[in-house]
């Protein structure tokens, strides 16, 4: 079957995960690729330059890309992500520690009706068609220049801060919100539970929804709410995250390029044998052409049944890849 294969892993070449780990089937596909710098290594850019939609790390149109996702009708308004968030105060910093709280959608209600009322005379409005993505319409928007959420995760909040003419107000605007995302009634049922309450929020990925992008994808295989906004964007089909390679190879039906975007693994210990060793035996025996890996070190690797032969490269280990 005439298949290619993007694979990309974001978070996969921590240090941390990697030299606790053998790859061998990996360190030997590395060391025989043809590897490129990328053109950017921040997760959002890298996603959105897939889909042939442009932006720069401050200006990515997310916000109205998955507002789509999320059965939104995005107009020609500029439209901002302002996503819920628990951070956690560390000898004085405040540090973002987690995103995606698994708010129920009346959680997220409550708190957005709290956030209009008290943003109405300033012609704000809160939008949480799912609860944990909510969006945000202000005068000025555009103004804006904010840091991709998944850049900031275990920074301290303060290094990132939007920026913009207003600022001192901006600033006092997000103190507001805190301090009344503290005293919510769903919040404080949150906190009573033992949940992680939602003490801030995150303003980001704002912009106008982008022109139809015209990409060669023949399937989307992802979870990941941006990758799956901009292939719905683009008309693409669009199928769950397949749990290993051989489960993939088995499904893969369609002819063409194909991209998997996987979840950021919180360990990779087992990914040589599930999803390495598989891609290097179907290159091998022709059942895929070529592999591009992108694996979060700054560059993209590109393996075909011809570069697997370069028997005469000296294999390297992960760690001279981090």
């Amino acid at each position: 079957m005439n298949r290619d294969l993007t694979l990309l892993i974001p978070g996969f070449m921590r240090p941390e995960c990697v030299l606790a780990s053998e790859q061998p089937t990996l360190s030997r596909l590395l060391s025989r690729a043809d590897g490129v710098r990328c053109a950017t290594n921040h997760l959002e850019q890298r996603i959105l330059n897939l889909f042939s939609i442009q932006g720069t790390h401050e200006t990515l149109p997310v916000a109205p890309l998955t507002y789509l996702l999320d059965g939104g009708e995005p107009s020609d308004e500029y439209l901002l992500r302002v996503d819920p968030i628990y951070c956690q105060p560390d000898r004085g910093r405040v540090v973002l520690m987690a995103r995606e709280l698994g708010l129920l959608q009346a959680e997220a209600d409550s708190m957005i009706a709290d956030l209009n009322r008290l943003f109405a005379e300033d012609g704000w409005q809160f939008i949480a068609p799912h609860p944990d993505r909510w969006y945000l319409k202000m005068p000025a928007a555009e103004q804006l220049k904010t840091t991709p959420l998944s850049s900031v995760m275990g920074h301290d909040i303060h290094n990132f801060l939007p920026q913009s003419p207003q600022g001192v107000a901006l600033h006092r605007a997000m103190s507001e919100i805190e301090m009344l995302l503290h005293s919510n009634a769903s919040n404080q049922q949150r906190i009573a539970a033992q949940q992680l309450p939602v003490n801030n929020v995150w303003i980001w990925g704002g912009g106008r929804l982008p022109a139809k992008p015209k990409t060669a994808w023949a399937q989307i295989w992802s979870d990941d709410s941006l990758v799956l906004a901009a292939a719905k964007h683009a008309d693409l089909p669009r199928c769950e995250s397949p749990e290993t390679a051989t489960q993939w190879l088995q499904q893969a039906i369609t002819p063409g390029h194909h991209l998997i975007a996987l979840a950021a693994p919180e360990e990779v210990y087992g990914y040589d044998q599930t999803w390495f060793a598989p891609l290097a035996s179907a290159l091998k025996s022709g059942q895929l052409n070529t592999l591009t890996l992108w694996l979060d070190n700054g560059y993209q690797y590109q393996i075909t049944k011809k570069s697997l032969r370069r028997w005469w490269r000296k294999q390297r280990t992960m760690k001279q890849f981090l």
